[in-house]
């Protein structure tokens, strides 16, 4: 499989910013969170079924690659209900800014691990995103609530672990197998929730409908992609440059939702970007230099 290159993760950036609009759609249509991602999930793992089988790429993994593979879905379940739980508690916006810590503890982590080297640039970089997210995003602080930021940031700090220990075991090899054993326990765990509690609601509307139908599309292709970015790129370049994902998520919003943009968020977003630019990779150096 080929390399990824930080042009690829702004893709897969951009197809997980689709999926928060296509989630936000299909809830407003009636559906509810435990069904949505139930239903998501689902697609995802036959999506990545399908793909695999047409590559003829065997579904079969070694016993360890497996189990491992479906120890990371259960850590990705936990992310999945920590951000839903923390959406119920505090302003979106807030969640988000809180969320998007990770690329900075997924690159300290590395650099304390010695996994990629510091880099003085980067640091910047990454200062000059949250400053700008913060811009961007307008989180609203007066709907502060402790147990809503212990959600995000658990989501936070999940999420930094899944591309650490991605990046980790699925190095060298072809992740898309271990995805798709990922993809099969968050199934497992949300569609049994849905059996215990009962609690299934599907979109009402046809516009919840598409929305949701267009969920598992964006989001094989979006996370699998970050996935295998982080299994090429590393998991701190990967995460740095997925900063983009929330300025996208603004954009489209107002496109699609039609929320309006003001000049404080432009200015937030046009920072991301800049810090974007300002951590591109650096040249690989000649030996001897």
């Amino acid at each position: 499989m080929p390399a990824a290159t930080a042009f690829h993760v702004l893709v897969f950036a951009f197809l997980l910013a689709l999926v928060s609009i296509f989630t936000q759609l299909a809830l407003e249509g009636g559906g509810n969170t435990i069904t949505v991602v139930a239903f998501r999930t689902i697609g995802v793992v036959t999506l990545t079924i399908l793909f695999l089988r047409a590559t003829g790429v065997s579904l079969k993994l070694p016993a360890r690659d497996r189990n491992i593979s479906l120890a990371l879905g259960l850590l990705l379940s936990v992310n999945n209900y920590s951000i839903t739980r923390s959406i119920a508690l505090i302003p979106v916006p807030l969640m988000v800014l809180m969320f998007y810590t990770y690329p900075v503890m997924t690159s300290l982590a590395s650099w304390a691990s010695g996994k990629e080297r510091f880099s003085l640039r980067g640091a910047i970089a990454m200062s000059l995103a949250m400053a700008g997210l913060a811009l961007a995003l307008q989180a609203e602080f007066s709907g502060y609530n402790l147990l809503g930021i212990g959600f995000a940031l658990l989501g936070a700090v999940t999420w930094s672990a899944m591309m650490l220990l991605t990046g980790h075991f699925f190095s060298g090899s072809d992740p898309l197998p271990r995805s798709l054993y990922m993809h099969i326990a968050v199934g497992i765990v949300f569609v049994t929730l849905c059996a215990v509690t009962g609690d299934v609601a599907f979109p009402a509307t046809s516009l919840g409908w598409l929305a949701l139908s267009a969920l598992p599309i964006a989001f094989a292709v979006g996370i699998t992609g970050l996935l295998v970015a982080a299994a090429s790129l590393g998991p701190a370049k990967s995460s740095f440059y997925m900063n983009f994902e929330p300025v996208a998520s603004i954009f489209l919003s107002a496109i699609i939702l039609d929320q309006r943009l003001t000049p404080i968020q432009l200015i937030g977003a046009a920072l991301v970007i800049a810090a974007l630019f300002l951590f591109r990779p650096l040249r690989r150096q000649s030996q001897g230099a």
